[in-house]
């Protein structure tokens, strides 16, 4: 933006070239030379920008290729038999939601209704007006805790038990 600025003020000038002056020519070179510093900036800036994107790329490659590995070691070091699960960090774990549903709703309606309940959850901690644990201190270290007084989860608790509530509150 700014360098179509210092072009639009360089044809004013040119225009302007009539009523030549000492004044006018230097100006319009301090402007030619001010033009040329922010087009190099400019390209120094895309070359830095292009730069970072295949750095960024190369990293990206690095850790899928750690990602395989890991997991090809890990399959190796467990068995076939040895079921190990995997949580998402921040995400709420749907399994208490499913058998709390099954006990309350029928079976075709059971899924959907725990699928709904967990998505709404999972939405009310991703809002970043509620936060629904406090840091306390134990023994020197901060530790984040649920926070008991919180009114949503405590109605959770009251109408969806101990469970649900857990589930919502180790996220």
């Amino acid at each position: 933006m700014g360098i179509e600025e210092l072009k639009g003020k360089l044809q004013v000038m040119k225009h302007l070239e009539d009523e030549y002056d000492a004044a006018v020519e230097n100006k319009m070179k301090e402007m030619n030379n001010e033009l040329e510093q922010k087009r190099e900036d400019l390209d120094r800036m895309e070359d830095l920008y292009h730069a970072l994107v295949v750095k960024e790329r190369e990293s990206n490659d690095e850790l899928q290729q750690a990602q395989k590995e890991l997991i090809a070691g890990l399959s190796e070091m467990v068995g076939n038999r040895t079921n190990v699960g995997t949580k998402r960090m921040g995400e709420i774990d749907q399994k208490p939601f499913i058998e709390m549903c099954k006990q309350r709703f029928l079976h075709e309606e059971a899924q959907m209704q725990a699928l709904t309940l967990c998505s709404l959850w999972q939405e009310n901690l991703k809002n970043p007006e509620w936060h629904p644990f406090k840091i306390v201190e134990i023994e020197g270290t901060p530790v984040e805790i649920v926070n008991e007084d919180d009114e949503k989860l405590r109605s959770l608790k009251v109408e969806w038990g101990n469970e649900i509530y857990n589930a919502v509150g180790d996220k």
